[in-house]
This record gives structure tokens, sequence and C-alpha cells, in this order.
């Protein structure tokens, strides 16, 4: 699925949205693994059944007040730096969305 007129540099330019999944960083691994993925790809879905956080922490979604969602990124950066990456997101947004 794509937005049209969707005003965003990089994230969300490729979208693929679900009603429920199991997880959509899960989602993220798979296309990954089968190397059909595009840097800025958002995954959403409204309910997710074996979400994932932050350092491995289960994430809950309920059937109305939540959307969920992952996004892939391809960088080139330190490994130690992801750590700062939604600082640095939020402080160069227009370079993101």
């Amino acid at each position: 699925m794509q937005l049209m007129n969707l005003k965003t540099n990089i994230i969300g330019k490729e979208l693929i949205y679900y009603e429920q999944i199991d997880s959509t960083q899960e989602e993220i691994w798979r296309m990954i693994k089968d190397q059909n993925i595009k840097s800025g790809t958002l995954v959403m879905s409204e309910l997710q059944t074996k979400g994932k956080g932050t350092h491995g922490r289960i994430w809950h979604t309920d059937e109305k007040n939540n959307i969920a969602f992952s996004f892939y990124l391809e960088m080139n950066c330190n490994i130690q730096e992801i750590s700062s990456l939604t600082l640095e997101m939020a402080r160069n947004n227009n370079r993101y969305f």
C-alpha cells in the first residue's frame, strides 16, 4: 500500500497495514529475511497478539484504543549510537518524516 500525497521523506513511503498481526516487529524481521523490504517501510496494525516493545518487553494492544507500528530504516552508523535514534529523529524530523 502506498499513501498518496504523503509528505514524508523516508518513513511511511511504503506502508503495510494489518487489522491483526502477531507482531509488527516480527513482520519486519520476516521481510528482512525474505529480502523484501525498503528503507522507510512502516508496518502498522490495529491489534498485535504477540507484540514486542523495547528490550524484549511484551507490548499489549487492545481492540479499541491502540495502533501498533514498527518501521525499518537502513542506516550507516555505529551500533553503539543506535540507542539515541529516537532522540535524533525528534531533533531532525524533517529528515525522516
